[in-house]
């Protein structure tokens, strides 16, 4: 008795998939379909070499693409932090996450949850919230 195929990658009956139908995915998903389908390939048909480099080399580009991702997100806030610190002691023009439009001098500069916040008194004004970093002395009406 034979059994049919059933189905596997290299069979006629199934369409052919390209690295590219899987940048969609997100990456738990991918490996557990390339894991379901090595384990449910026909035996007597299994993924030819060319095939398997090709889902390795997929696997490789999206672990590359999720560490990119993440240096990336390193480097902009590290950034965000350097412009951030030399605000310290200016005068700046911007909205507070209460609202309210501020205006005073950075005191301090904190990070809560990835996100670079300016401190005006009692008030934080998250980074991208800065609408005017006004002229040193803007505030001294003494000269």
């Amino acid at each position: 008795m034979t059994t049919p195929p059933t189905g596997g990658v290299g069979s006629p009956d199934v369409p052919r998939t390209s690295p590219d139908n899987f940048r969609g995915l997100d990456p738990d998903a991918f490996f557990k379909l390339l894991i379901a389908e090595l384990q449910n390939q026909d035996p007597l048909d299994p993924l030819d070499n060319t095939q398997l480099l090709q889902q390795v080399a997929t696997i490789r580009e999206v672990g590359v693409s999720l560490q990119l991702n993440e240096t990336l997100k390193a480097v902009m806030l590290g950034q965000q932090i350097s412009s951030a610190a030399s605000l310290l002691g200016r005068e700046v023009r911007g909205l507070a996450q209460s609202g309210d439009e501020v205006t005073g001098v950075v005191d301090r500069v904190t990070i809560a949850d990835e996100q670079v916040l300016l401190h005006v008194g009692e008030e934080k004004i998250p980074l991208n919230n800065v609408a005017e970093i006004l002229p040193q002395g803007s505030s001294d009406d003494s000269n």
